[in-house]
């Protein structure tokens, strides 16, 4: 009894580690990810409402400058001036639905440019279907300074009224005040979309996190159950054994959840990069907005990419890459899905930036992996060089076939995807990459890290 207690002691030393990484990297993996959509989010929106601001400074400016040789004039008399400027302002229009209203301090509508019916109308006691009175707030925005206020209008096109943001300035000398609007009800709905992508991703990652956490502890009592079977083995031995077999859980068990967090978030982010510019040119969102939107979609994909550069496997942490190349060919062999042969050659007298070989390992999991989840039968040649002033590395597959010429961006071809996304990372380490090959015949990938290039920083080589 003495023996089976102190192994059951030891294992559930062996699993503590196991379940606090675990739990640890859950956590924070998800904080990340929540932390930022709260962050970003927000900034979305403000940031596409002051572009809609200075839009309509822009054009009350230049409606100003329409009749300013009128609002100046001393030879017309008032009448005739201010019936010339009301002329100009009815004809003027920007954009699909853009155009000008003037009211006078008493809210009576002098001028509007959609909807002319409403001129000569008191329209002071009007409210919207937000229950605000408009042209008391117009009155009120004009002559406080501030100019802007928000409010629902009927838009072309739309059943029910969305949200306006407008701009008025008095003209003091007719009493008159002076106004345009934006509808800003796009805004809002790729505000909701981007929140909802990122709900949906954390929302998975959570789902992940949770399976493969508990996937390692079912792994771990299994393991206890295996051990206190084999009772004539020495306890020494069956100790070590164990140790071995935990820590190798461990390494699977975070190399499986960097690899979840590439396939469901940086990926999806990637294709969403990618085609976020061409879904928002359809919605009518300007360039600008568009630039922002596209510039934070990369700051998302940074941060996921941080998240997962945190996870190495151990055999690569601690011994290099062509320690660690050697035991992920070992793992896809062991699984005798698709043969992997790996030929090294050479040996550096220093180590490479963690970075450099966390992206060269990443790339050659991702790319084994696809090959391996791919139909039909065949194999993996891998090679490596290691030299004083360069690394290069050769991967031949001759079963799926990685097109270099394709342009799809839409997410339906995953193999163009993964290419691009390969392309991301060795260049983000400044390195080379090189494709050739056809779809469905096979791809020879090659990629290449020059030593000599001064932000390649070496570090001392670890014994093996």
């Amino acid at each position: 009894m003495k023996s089976i207690s102190l192994k059951y002691r030891m294992m559930l030393l062996a699993m503590l580690p196991t379940l606090l990484v675990s739990v640890a990297i859950s956590g924070f993996a998800i904080y990340e990810t929540q932390n930022f959509g709260q962050l970003n989010n927000s900034a979305f929106r403000d940031q596409m409402l002051e572009l809609r601001r200075n839009e309509l400074l822009s054009y009350t400016l230049l409606a100003e400058s329409a009749i300013d040789a009128y609002y100046k004039n001393s030879i017309l008399p008032p009448y005739e001036a201010q019936e010339a400027a009301k002329d100009v302002i009815r004809k003027l229009s920007y954009g699909p639905s853009g155009y000008f209203f003037i009211n006078d301090y008493q809210g009576k509508t002098l001028v509007h440019g959609a909807k002319p019916a409403l001129e000569g109308r008191d329209l002071w006691d009007l409210k919207s279907k937000d229950d605000k009175y408009l042209i008391r707030d117009f009155d009120r925005a004009a002559k406080d300074g501030t100019g802007f206020t928000q409010y629902m209008w009927d838009k072309p096109g739309f059943a029910d009224p969305v949200d306006k943001l407008g701009y008025v300035k008095t003209l003091d000398k007719w009493d008159w005040i002076i106004g345009t609007g934006l509808y800003i009800d796009d805004i809002e709905a790729v505000h909701m979309k981007l929140n909802q992508a990122l709900d949906d991703n954390l929302s998975q990652s959570v789902w992940i996190f949770l399976g493969l956490s508990g996937g390692a502890l079912l792994l771990a009592v299994l393991l206890f159950g295996r051990l206190t079977l084999k009772q004539g083995d020495s306890t020494d031995h069956k100790l070590k054994a164990l140790s071995e077999q935990v820590n190798r859980a461990q390494e699977h068990e975070r190399q499986a959840i960097a690899a979840e967090i590439d396939d469901s978030v940086e990926e999806h982010l990637l294709g969403l990069r990618d085609r976020l510019p061409d879904l928002l040119v359809d919605k009518g969102v300007s360039t600008e907005v568009t630039k922002i939107l596209t510039q934070e979609v990369a700051k998302a994909v940074k941060a996921i990419q941080k998240i997962s550069h945190t996870l190495n496997p151990k055999s690569l942490e601690e011994y290099g890459l062509a320690y660690g190349l050697d035991i992920l060919c070992k793992q896809y062999n062991d699984r005798g899905r698709v043969p992997v042969k790996l030929y090294q050659q050479g040996k550096l007298s220093q180590r490479l930036p963690l970075n450099v070989e966390w992206e060269i390992y990443r790339t050659v999991q991702d790319v084994m992996r696809f090959v391996e989840q791919s139909e039909g039968d065949g194999k993996i040649v891998l090679r490596s060089s290691f030299a004083e002033d360069s690394v290069q590395i050769s991967l031949l597959e001759d079963m799926v076939g990685f097109d270099p010429k394709s342009n799809d961006k839409s997410g339906s071809d995953m193999a163009a995807l993964l290419l691009n996304t390969v392309m991301s990372r060795i260049e983000g380490v400044n390195g080379e990459v090189s494709a050739f090959g056809t779809k469905g015949t096979g791809t020879l990938l090659k990629i290449k890290i020059d030593l000599a290039n001064e932000s390649v920083d070496l570090q001392p080589a670890l014994a093996s």
